[in-house]
């Protein structure tokens, strides 16, 4: 099953945060995110992969813990930052994204039921928080 967002080349995404830019044929020359006082650049400096090459290297992990499914990529990337699926009557929550929707993270979400809501914490979900609701 291959994604239903843009996967195009050209759709960058930061290696340090995970926050998505809109598609060019050059990466970015900077991160906003990691710009901010309260975030960083990596030693290495700014890096950015193509969100294709980026769903391609990477499976989510899963892991069921008293009802809530805790998804995590791997190999880890940016802030590591891992995703809920919390389930309720109505349908699932997913709360907090992944920076990369991958093939097996959605066939297991979609056989829990669908996701009626996506909420996000931080500003580096915004990119990815559109490539979740489009695939979902």
């Amino acid at each position: 099953m291959s994604p239903s967002f843009d996967t195009r080349a050209g759709c960058w995404s930061c290696e340090t945060c995970g926050v998505q830019q809109p598609p060019s044929d050059t990466p970015p020359l900077r991160c906003v995110i990691c710009e901010d006082e309260r975030q960083y650049v990596g030693w290495s400096g700014q890096r950015w992969v193509e969100r294709a090459a980026l769903v391609g290297m990477q499976t989510t992990q899963m892991e069921e813990t008293h009802g809530v499914t805790t998804l995590v990529l791997s190999p880890g990337i940016a802030i590591n930052q891992r995703a809920f699926l919390i389930p309720t009557p109505q349908g699932q929550i997913l709360w907090e994204c992944l920076a990369a929707v991958t093939p097996d993270a959605l066939a297991a979400i979609r056989a829990r039921g669908p996701v009626r809501a996506i909420a996000i914490s931080h500003p580096h979900f915004y990119g990815a928080m559109a490539d979740w609701s489009e695939a979902l």
